[in-house]
Formats: C-alpha cells, structure tokens, sequence
C-alpha cells in the first residue's frame, strides 16, 4: 500500500535560490522537450500527406527535410526528385530526403531520455539538477501526451515562470535524521517531523514543493498493508445525503452545515485581483500582489482540506458502514446548453446563475471528501458504498412512493403514508436503506458452481 506524508521544511536563503533555480531548469527542459515533441508531431503529420501524393513506385521516398527539396518537389516528378536528392546526397553527406518510416508519429520518453546526455554537453547548466530529476520532468510532459493521444485531455501547454512549482526525486531512500533531508544538489534542509514515517517503510519518492510561499518535503512510501476484514455491524450504519445547504445531512438526524471557506473569502480574493490585474505586468508590484493572491488561495484550500479530513474521521470514528451517493460532480458541472430561436439569435440560457452554482460545487468538495473517507475507511477497516444517486431526492423513505419536488421545495411531504420531514433528512434515510440492501444481497450471493 502505497502511502504519502507531507511537512513542511524551512530552507535556508542560499537552498531557496538553489531550489527556485531548479524548478526554473526544469521549467526549460519541459518547455524545449515539449517544442521538440511538437515539431515532430508536425513533421510526421507533413510527410505522411507527402507519402500519400507519391506513386508507390518511387521507393517510398518522402521529399521533406529542407527548402530545396520542396522546391525539387514542386517542380519535378517524384522519380526525378529522388535520383536527384539522391545524387546529391551521396556527393555531400547532406540529407534532402528520408522515409516516413525514420519520422516516428511521437517522440517518447525513452528517445528523449537517452539524448539526455547530448543535451547536458550543450547546456552545461543542467549538470546542476540531479539526473532524476530531469528524468521525471520527462515523464511528465510523457503522461501529458498519453492523456491528449489516449484520454481526450487537452493539448499540454507551454510553462511560463513561476508555474512550475515542483521537483521530484524518483528513487530517494533516506529517512529524515534530527529534522534535517539530505537533498542532492540542494543540501541539508530542515524539516518538521511531526509524524514518523513508519520503519518497516520502504521510501519510493521525495517531491520537494512551494505552495503559497511555503515549502513542503511529500515523502511517498510503501507499506505492507495487512488486510482488515470489514466491520458489518449494521447499527452502526448511516447513510449521508451530500448537499449545497447542508455538507451532509445524516439518516440518524444529524446534519453540517456547508463551511463556504471560498464564499467568505471571495471580497478579498476579488480586491487583490483587480490590483493584479491593474498592475503592470512583471513588475514589483506585480509579484507582490500574485504573491498575496497564492497565500489567500492557499489558505482557502488548507480551510477547506482540514474541514474534510475532521468530517471524514468523525464518521469513520461513530459508523462502521457509511453510504453515500456516487455522484457524477463533473456532469453536474457542466455548461448549460445553448439556446436559439428559428432565426438563430441567442436565447437566455441561465449560464450566471449556472456559474454561481458551479463555484458551490467546487467550494464544497464532494469528491475530495469521497475520496479522502474511502482511503481512510480502508486503513481502518470500515465499509464505504456508493449508491446510484437516481431518485433518491424524490422516492418516500416511508413507503417508497415518488414525490416530486423542485429544488426549491426543501421539506417531503408524502401524500401517502403522511410522512413530513426535511428533504435532505429522507434521502439520506432512502440512501440508508438502499445500501444496506445492496450489502446485504452481495452477502447472500452464492458461489459459482464449476462443471
């Protein structure tokens, strides 16, 4: 099981510059590796639309690699261009032409990886960042192409100063020695160990960053993890109905109220941007402001990180089987669609008051607060189930009739069986219900019979 803990480490003046001055090389590297990727991208996609205007007789030969040779194209037939290059490439050790087969479709990690030392003769400069280091920003700008060739994610883009913010060293082993890490190229950094990183721990990797002014040592590690079989006592179960109103409201009754850290912060955040944004670009005054704008962003989030991680231990410390919507977060985020009459005018579409709904979803976390109970539940042996979240906000926890409601209606009352509670208060109960049955049907499951 594969673990991470954060501190926070104090470096020294001189280890700042040093380690300011390696996100900056590194900053490079991504950027010219990504350049280097983009041409070839480009020129594998130029001398595969050459290669279909050829005849499949003239040997397959792709006219692309200079000026000259594209000129030779465009004024010859292929087969004469060909004998030509030829020639002249024999005669001066000079390339014109190539087969698409020497043009790969994407340069990966391993061709940039073994140029790696070509590229430090050239520029000396990258001798002063450890080896790995280097390596693992070419794995990085690596998994952003797999996310753009292989998962629709966007293009990867350019890095300007100051967006990168972090480096990583894949293969460190040390554990902290009287609160200091020993980091290569950098040196003796003074760190606050607040907690032990487990001894039978093996150490994989140790990412050094600045967030919000401040430096942090994330130290990933692995553990032998000994499997805990869940507890299935049922009475202490609760079912969680996650809300914009309410964080959650619980089938026993209980509830919390949305904390909205970003709401309240949201006057003061917006004064400091319309200054940065007056602000002439780069200047002093400039940096001063961005600087104000990370720490009170920075702030938000640790508000917001502290408040799910109490929310989530208190559960796990009270329940034994937690149920939860599985919500889809990114669909309940997206943009309303566009609206047109007959003669194609633009119709209102409720895109403000979408945004604003949009920021109290992100404000409240849903799915970091998923995510954070789920690992949590692992390590200490409880059950979290994620129920499909389809009527739950309209079926009768009392008699399961659908009662429809808006939005705004925020209180059930069943026609039926006469039950009147809070909204939230019966989903969260229905949502109980629900998981309690799935868990009890895998329960009953029998096993295969083999033939």
């Amino acid at each position: 099981m594969v673990q991470t803990y954060k501190y926070r480490i104090y470096p020294t003046k001189s280890e700042e510059s040093r380690l300011e001055n390696h996100f900056s090389m590194c900053r490079h590297l991504y950027n010219w590796s990504l350049t280097e990727r983009d041409n070839n991208y480009k020129l594998w996609k130029q001398a595969k639309t050459i290669e279909k205007s050829l005849n499949s007789d003239v040997k397959k030969k792709v006219i692309f690699s200079s000026f000259l040779g594209q000129i030779f194209y465009r004024k010859e037939n292929e087969e004469a261009v060909v004998n030509i290059l030829t020639t002249i490439e024999g005669i001066f050790g000079i390339q014109f032409s190539s087969t698409v087969m020497n043009v790969q479709r994407n340069i990966n990690y391993n061709y940039q990886q073994d140029n790696l030392p070509a590229l430090k003769k050239e520029r000396p400069w990258f001798k002063g960042v450890h080896s790995q280091v280097l390596q693992d920003v070419l794995w990085r700008i690596d998994d952003a192409y797999d996310g753009f060739f292989n998962e629709g994610k966007g293009y990867p883009k350019y890095k300007k100063k100051g967006q990168w913010t972090s480096i990583t060293y894949p293969q460190y082993k040390a554990h902290p020695v009287n609160n200091m890490i020993t980091v290569s190229k950098i040196g003796e950094v003074k760190i606050v160990y607040h907690r032990h990183i487990p001894k039978e721990a093996s150490i994989k990797t140790l990412t050094i960053e600045k967030d919000g002014g401040k430096w942090f040592a994330c130290f990933s590690f692995e553990v032998i993890h000994t499997h805990i079989e869940p507890e299935q006592d049922l009475s202490k179960s609760i079912g969680i109905d996650a809300g914009l109103i309410d964080f959650y409201y619980g089938s026993d009754g209980s509830h919390i109220e949305v904390p909205k850290y970003l709401r309240k912060s949201e006057e003061k955040l917006k004064k400091l941007q319309r200054r940065f944004q007056k602000a002439e670009k780069r200047s002093k005054k400039w940096y001063k402001i961005l600087k104000s704008l990370q720490k009170g962003h920075y702030k938000v989030r640790c508000q917001r990180e502290d408040f799910l991680h109490k929310e989530a231990n208190r559960l796990l410390k009270d329940f034994d089987v937690i149920i939860h919507e599985n919500l889809n977060i990114q669909g309940m985020k997206r943009r309303p669609k566009v609206k047109q009459d007959e003669n194609g005018k633009y119709l209102p579409n409720n895109a403000s008051a979408k945004a604003g709904l949009n920021k109290s979803i992100s404000d409240v976390s849903w799915g970091k607060f998923f995510e954070i109970l789920k690992y949590k539940a692992l390590i200490a042996g409880k059950t979290v189930i994620a129920i499909d979240p389809k009527y739950t906000s309209q079926i009768c926890s009392g008699c399961r009739n659908v009662v429809e409601k808006s939005l705004s209606m925020r209180t059930h009352i069943c026609p039926i069986c006469n039950l009147i509670i809070p909204r939230d208060y019966n989903s969260a109960i229905y949502i109980k219900d629900l998981g309690l049955e799935s868990l009890s049907m895998d329960a009953l499951e029998a096993p295969a019979i083999l033939p």
